[in-house]
């Protein structure tokens, strides 16, 4: 059994072509890729609602609003087929705690484990295969600590997460609210972002004035031709306008591991967040990665 990821949307993408889907889910929805999929909430939901086939039961994430609910329900009639929204029983709560995890997460885990129980056929629960992948689970990119010594001489882990649309964003705010600001006079940040993202709305849940930005541009994407990065000075001038001292701004053009290092160095030991772009994430990743090989080099 595979778990396949869309790509963009859900109606026009390339995942249609697979002919036996067990189960579809539509996770938390937000406005991003709005030149792709529409530019209201109704409109994305019904690109989404895309994936969905006849017979095929859907599991929606009961987190999204009414109107998204009522999108894809409809279309569910159109086609004939029926959509299940996420729950959590009695039996999934025994084995994990929510308290362990971020409310986005334990979203995200009830829509896996509605969708496991509709796909699993085998009369065994499927919870003993379940409960181990969930409590040793690791994202890159999404909430992850990281070490950056090789890179920066930095000894204190740093944030990395690939939060690049207000959802995303309003969810690494509320974390570094309530994990990393605690006790510290500022957070400082290493912000990337593409081209035509709503960058305001991107920036207001995680800058505070007093905070410390270094902006990158990431690498061009092979074989996304059409994915750019947005210039470092368009992200200082977002990050002025939510009220950071220009001083506490930096502009590193391309240089990523010049960028770190002048973010360690102002950080001076407290908090510091890599963010506004999954490229920036695989940038930073692959950065380190070589650090670490030349290192051994090095040391062999």
């Amino acid at each position: 059994m595979g778990v396949i990821e869309v790509g963009l949307g859900g109606r026009l993408d390339s995942t249609n072509t697979m002919e036996h889907k067990v189960v579809t889910v539509i996770s938390k929805i937000g406005l991003d890729h709005q030149s792709f999929l529409g530019n209201t909430i109704e409109e994305i939901a019904r690109e989404k609602a895309g994936i969905m086939r006849p017979g095929v039961p859907c599991v929606l994430d009961e987190s999204n609003p009414p109107v998204v609910r009522k999108v894809v329900e409809d279309y569910a009639k159109e086609i004939g087929t029926d959509v299940i929204l996420s729950s959590t029983e009695s039996a999934f709560l025994d084995g994990l705690s929510e308290e362990d995890f971020e409310p986005h997460q334990w979203q995200n885990l009830a829509c896996a484990y509605t969708a496991f129980h509709l796909a699993y056929t085998k009369p065994a629960s499927p919870l003993h295969h379940l409960l181990p992948a969930i409590q040793n689970l690791r994202w890159p990119g999404r909430l992850q600590t990281l070490d950056i010594r090789s890179v920066t001489g930095r000894r204190e882990v740093v944030l990395l997460d690939g939060a690049h649309n207000v959802q995303s964003a309003e969810v690494l705010g509320s974390y570094v609210d309530n994990r990393l600001r605690k006790g510290a006079s500022k957070v400082t940040w290493v912000l990337a972002a593409s081209k035509g993202k709503e960058l305001e709305g991107i920036l207001k849940p995680l800058l505070y004035p007093g905070d410390c930005v270094a902006a990158v541009k990431f690498v061009p994407v092979d074989r996304m031709p059409w994915v750019e990065a947005m210039a470092p000075q368009d992200i200082l001038a977002a990050a002025s306008a939510c009220g950071l001292d220009t001083t506490q701004l930096r502009d590193a053009d391309s240089n990523l591991s010049g960028a770190l290092r002048w973010a360690a160095t102002v950080a001076d030991g407290g908090p510091l967040v890599i963010a506004g772009s999954l490229y920036l994430v695989s940038d930073v990743l692959r950065l380190l990665r070589d650090a670490e090989q030349l290192k051994s080099q090095l040391l062999g």
